[in-house]
């Protein structure tokens, strides 16, 4: 599993920007209320953890994921915190869940199934740790849905390669729409999918520039493991930046994206 936005400073503080960006598509179909112990896989900086705890406070929760930058984050930001007993986190190998079966009733996945090399088999891993009639929430990009009312040369080029490199590093930039599919290949049962929408045109020009800005924020976000792997150069990368500045003070400039959740039953 390689992770195409690296873990500097910068995408750490993106990711918790991203979470709160997101928060009310994610979590406007996830119930939690009824479950106690909660497995986040692929937690990162427990930026989505931390809506989790303050949404739901009798539940508890386990993060885990596989680099060690991310984890040792997180626990930074938990500490000396309200919350820093109701939530532990761990390092994991790709694959490999360090708990017994049926440990867990319910488990969330955000963002996480893109960047590997074998969804099915992480999936299968999670289904192994949790309980009979235990939930689980997965959200997932589709990044063929992408649309920009005006797309450059340089904006089409950039949007091409980053799905490119997603490619490269064996990850799976369309997971999103086959989610169902995967559930149900996995064992899971009432399975029910659901589109993650992001649309903004200018009848709410504060709405909008923002999704802007957060998607330059997430493609610009790449830009160090593209320039290393020779899929674009600087001059693409200024041109791309000028492209979409300019669209964004375009108020006729709309923007839609469409990724996916799936609610299911082990």
């Amino acid at each position: 599993m390689d992770y195409l936005h690296g873990y500097k400073n910068e995408e750490q503080d993106r990711l918790e920007k991203q979470a709160s960006f997101l928060q009310e598509s994610i979590f406007k179909n996830v119930t939690l209320e009824n479950y106690s112990n909660l497995l986040e896989l692929g937690c990162g900086t427990g930026a989505q953890s931390q809506i989790i705890l303050k949404r739901y406070p009798k539940i508890k929760i386990t993060g885990l994921d596989i680099s060690s930058l991310q984890i040792q984050k997180a626990k930074n930001n938990f500490s000396n915190t309200s919350n820093s007993n109701r939530i532990n986190f761990k390092k994991i190998s790709i694959n490999k869940i360090p708990f017994d079966q049926q440990t867990f009733d319910a488990a969330f996945i955000c963002w996480v199934l893109e960047h590997s090399s074998n969804p099915e088999a992480t999936l299968r891993e999670v289904y192994r740790v949790l309980q009979k009639n235990a939930v689980i929430y997965i959200s997932e990009v589709f990044n063929q849905s992408f649309y920009l009312s005006t797309i450059t040369p340089s904006i089409k080029e950039y949007w091409n390669k980053f799905n490119q490199l997603q490619q490269q590093h064996n990850g799976h930039p369309n997971i999103g729409i086959e989610l169902g599919s995967l559930l149900k290949t996995c064992g899971f049962n009432n399975i029910k999918t659901y589109p993650l929408i992001i649309h903004v045109n200018n009848s709410d020009a504060q709405k909008r520039m923002k999704a802007l800005n957060y998607w330059k924020e997430l493609l610009l976000s790449a830009k160090e493991s593209l320039l290393e792997n020779k899929l674009i150069d600087n001059n693409l990368v200024a041109n791309f930046k000028n492209d979409f500045d300019s669209l964004a003070d375009d108020p006729k400039t709309v923007m839609f994206f469409c990724a996916f959740q799936a609610r299911a039953n082990k």
